[in-house]
């Protein structure tokens, strides 16, 4: 899983003629926003990476209309997660129904690597279209999952579009944000993303590093909301807890927006990673977030300003 820097880039030429086809100040706004979005850092490193693993250097073609025209007569499902939220987990029960199609990151250019994908296509769209032949399961269904940053240049290129017929979105969060930041810091320490992956050493507590992963957290779920209110997509939410606690109907009901029907056994080869040690920094840093909010002053109102006297946390 890559780390993304989440500093700001400037307009882009995108942002230009967006707003000289509408002028409008409530149009412009949101162009400004959508254009920090699309052209900032993580989705420049995503896109960069994808060019260079996938499309041919100087045969490139424009896209094609929609995720829509890639499928055929295939339904897609879309898994839009949030890191560390037990997508790993969906896709392997989804996998073992044997209908719900092969649930990869397709567009993670790191997992490209390890499947040592040699092809070169185009555009995204031709690659798309081979991937959807190749994982797409018996009944019709190809599944993908990925983060906000990992869908941008789909979204971006307008394969994916409001008004899709085809595909589905189930959207995967963390009822649990501390402990989800706790465990994404854990994983970018130790590189140990899954139970079947080794650990490269072992994780050193630190404060910072964990709440800088709870605000890209936040930071990414405003951002799908943001896409999911302007392209009018209404996904199935589902959380890890739910998940965990009832794996078999969660895979089911997605199965059944996709109008198949899965009456079999589900299993994951996956086992949990949360320990004691997750338990004990997730209880570390709300214990000192409790300690400050019990000591902090009451705001007063002195000169015309608001001010508190905030103490110093010393519990880290």
């Amino acid at each position: 899983m890559a780390r993304y820097d989440s500093s700001s880039r400037s307009r882009s030429s995108s942002f230009v003629e967006f707003k000289s086809r509408y002028d409008s100040n409530e149009v412009e706004l949101l162009a400004e926003r959508l254009s920090k979005l699309f052209n900032g850092p993580e989705a420049q490193l995503v896109e960069g990476r994808l060019e260079e693993l996938l499309l041919k250097a100087g045969q490139r073609k424009a896209e094609g209309p929609s995720l829509d025209d890639c499928l055929g007569d295939n339904k897609a499902c879309l898994v839009c997660m949030t890191p560390r939220s037990g997508s790993t987990y969906l896709s392997t029960l989804m996998d073992s129904t044997g209908k719900l199609g092969r649930c990869l990151e397709f567009l993670n250019f790191e997992d490209i690597q390890l499947r040592n994908h040699s092809e070169s296509f185009v555009c995204l769209t031709d690659y798309l279209k081979h991937v959807i032949g190749q994982y797409s399961s018996c009944t019709g269904v190809f599944s993908m999952k990925g983060d906000l940053y990992h869908y941008l240049p789909l979204i971006k290129k307008s394969l994916i579009r409001r008004g899709l017929k085809q595909v589905f979105f189930v959207y995967l969060t963390r009822e649990d944000l501390l402990a989800q930041a706790v465990s994404a810091f854990r994983a970018i320490q130790t590189g140990q993303w899954s139970s079947q992956q080794a650990s490269r050493g072992e994780p050193q507590f630190e404060a910072e590093g964990i709440l800088e992963q709870l605000d890209a957290l936040l930071r990414m779920m405003t951002r799908w909301e943001l896409l999911f209110g302007l392209l009018e997509i209404k996904p199935i939410r589902l959380t890890y807890e739910t998940l965990v606690a009832q794996p078999t109907t969660s895979v089911q009901r997605l199965a059944s927006a996709l109008g198949v029907n899965v009456d079999c056994t589900l299993s994951s080869p996956l086992k949990i990673q949360r320990d004691e040690l997750s338990a004990e920094w997730t209880d570390r840093i709300r214990e000192a977030a409790c300690s400050y909010l019990k000591d902090a002053k009451p705001f007063r109102r002195r000169r015309g300003r608001w001010w508190n006297r905030r103490p110093e946390i010393t519990t880290w």
